[in-house]
């Protein structure tokens, strides 16, 4: 089976659009709905956003270090991240 080379690091620059709000909004009320809180409280949401924050740091470092294994350049990581 031949597969498609990854995209260039250059064409996968971070962007939010309406579909990214929608699953973001989506995780903040499935996680408040998983910790049987309610997401629409001010409080809570700011609660359940920061654990989201905290996960996808998680997850940023782990996919970073997999992205150095891989061969990435410096250059290459920071626009993926959006830094350059």
């Amino acid at each position: 089976m031949v597969t498609d080379p990854p995209p260039h690091p250059c064409d996968l620059r971070p962007s939010t659009d309406y579909r990214c709000r929608q699953i973001v909004h989506h995780a903040i009320t499935e996680l408040g709905h998983a910790r049987h809180v309610d997401p629409d409280h001010p409080a809570v949401r700011t609660h359940l956003i920061g654990s989201l924050i905290d996960q996808a740091e998680t997850e940023r470092t782990t996919t970073i270090t997999n992205l150095i294994d891989s061969g990435y350049t410096p250059i290459e990581i920071s626009i993926l991240l959006g830094l350059r």
